[in-house]
């Protein structure tokens, strides 16, 4: 088995390449983070949550992002903010990654996000942690992801959150 314990600091390419490929050749992975970051991860975000709480005015949490850093998003349409630039993030061009690439991918963003630094929700970062994200998708589902999170279907979502709160002509 495989173990890693994510900490922000001392995941190396050695460790990496475990968890990318450990499952193809036959090995269990698991990953976790160590309790200091969960403990960094909960500052970070009680730290977002009282900026919330307070009406602070912070770039990419309240206002809107390039063009429209200078937006005010209402308090009830931050969280859709969020999830629209999430999803604008999540399109993709080309042929997919092979499963070794993605895992790999998963656990370097994870030992990043467990630096407590980003502010994510410790429930968004145990979702990392759900066997079914473990598991490799097969091509249906991964099909079915392009298509939930293809640009056709976030852009006007996320143009309506603009022009909400943005002044002037709208149309």
């Amino acid at each position: 088995m495989t173990n890693a314990i994510l900490d922000g600091e001392s995941l190396n390419i050695h460790q990496v390449a475990s968890l990318a490929y450990g499952p193809e050749e036959g090995r269990d992975v698991r990953v976790t983070l160590s309790d200091e970051a969960w403990q960094k991860v909960a500052r970070a975000e009680e730290a977002v949550q009282g900026i919330l709480d307070r009406g602070e005015v912070v770039y990419g949490v309240t206002t809107g992002f390039g063009a429209f850093k200078d937006r005010i998003i209402p308090l009830d349409q931050v969280e859709q903010l969020q999830r629209n630039i999430l999803m604008s993030h999540a399109v993709g061009v080309g042929p997919l990654l092979d499963t070794a690439t993605t895992r790999a991918m998963m656990a370097i963003r994870a030992n990043t996000l467990a630096k407590g630094h980003s502010g994510i929700r410790a429930a968004t970062l145990r979702l990392l942690d759900d066997p079914a994200l473990r598991a490799p998708l097969g091509n249906a589902a991964r099909r079915r992801v392009d298509e939930r999170f293809s640009a056709t279907s976030v852009l006007p979502q996320m143009e309506d959150v603009y022009r909400s709160v943005a002044p002037g002509p709208r149309g």
